[in-house]
């Protein structure tokens, strides 16, 4: 949930990986019902000042590895979908975002997430070196 903000609003940041995070705030209260606690209304008014998708054209030609777990119950698959979606109607281009969905993964960071995190930063650090 943080990484995708910070991300949004700092343009200096190389790249990211995301991990089952949420980057679609409008779809905050969705994870707080499936929390089963209700979202008080100036903490979500301080949340929304920070939602990604207030800053998508930041993430234009961004690097970002964006990791999702399919059996996550507490940050749904559909919502970095949505997020992803937010993206391309807004023509952002996201060719440097890599959108990997793990079918055997919940709401954790699996052994397979790590491995692809450290290969995409090996890859990213050995590109900005050359340059």
């Amino acid at each position: 949930m943080i990484a995708s903000s910070i991300i949004a609003r700092d343009k200096d940041i190389a790249f990211a990986i995301l991990y089952n995070g949420l980057a679609d705030y409008d779809m905050l209260d969705e994870i707080f019902e499936n929390l089963s606690e209700k979202v008080d209304p100036i903490e979500r008014e301080e949340f929304m000042k920070f939602n990604p998708t207030n800053f998508l054209e930041s993430f234009h030609g961004r690097h970002a590895l964006i990791l999702i777990g399919d059996r996550d119950e507490i940050v749904k698959p559909k919502i970095m979908a949505s997020f992803k979606q937010k993206l391309i109607d807004n023509y952002i281009n996201i060719d440097n975002m890599h959108f990997i969905n793990y079918d055997d993964a919940a709401h954790s960071i699996a052994y397979k997430m790590l491995d692809n995190a450290l290969n995409y930063t090996n890859e990213r650090m050995k590109s900005r070196w050359k340059n």
